[in-house]
C-alpha cells in the first residue's frame, strides 16, 4: 500500500492536472487530495474505485506498482464483474427489440379489428 500515496499524485500530475481540479471532477473536498498524496491520510475505498476508474488502472496496480516506474508492467483495467460478452449484449437487444416490434405490430392489428366491428 506504500505505493498509493505516490500513485495517486503521479497519475494526477501525468495528467498535468491540480489537485483542486481532481478534486472537482471527483467530487472531494478541498485538501482532501492532499492529505492522501503526502499520506496524512489513507484514502478509503470508495475513493480508490472512483480514481482508478477515472485514470482507467486497475486497484490492484495502484497500490502495489510504482506507476511513476511501471509503464508497460501495469496491466490494463480489469473488467472483474462482466456478465456476457458486448457482442452477446447486442444480440440480446436486437432480439428483444425484434420481439417489442411484433408486437406492437399485434397490438395495432387488433385495434384495426376493433375499429372496422365497432
Amino acid at each position: 500500500m506504500e505505493h498509493i500515496y505516490l500513485n495517486i499524485k503521479h497519475l494526477r500530475s501525468d495528467k498535468k492536472m491540480s489537485q483542486t481540479q481532481l478534486e472537482k471532477e471527483l467530487g472531494l473536498k478541498r485538501g482532501v487530495l492532499s492529505s492522501y498524496e503526502r499520506g496524512i491520510n489513507t484514502p478509503p475505498l470508495q475513493f480508490l474505485i472512483d480514481f482508478s476508474d477515472y485514470f482507467q488502472v486497475s486497484i490492484d496496480d495502484l497500490l502495489r506498482l510504482d506507476l511513476s516506474k511501471a509503464g508497460e508492467q501495469a496491466s490494463k483495467p480489469k473488467q472483474i464483474y462482466t456478465a456476457s460478452p458486448q457482442s452477446d449484449i447486442l444480440r440480446i437487444i436486437e432480439e428483444e427489440w425484434q420481439e417489442v416490434k411484433q408486437q406492437m405490430k399485434d397490438l395495432q392489428e387488433r385495434m384495426r379489428r376493433l375499429e372496422e366491428s365497432g
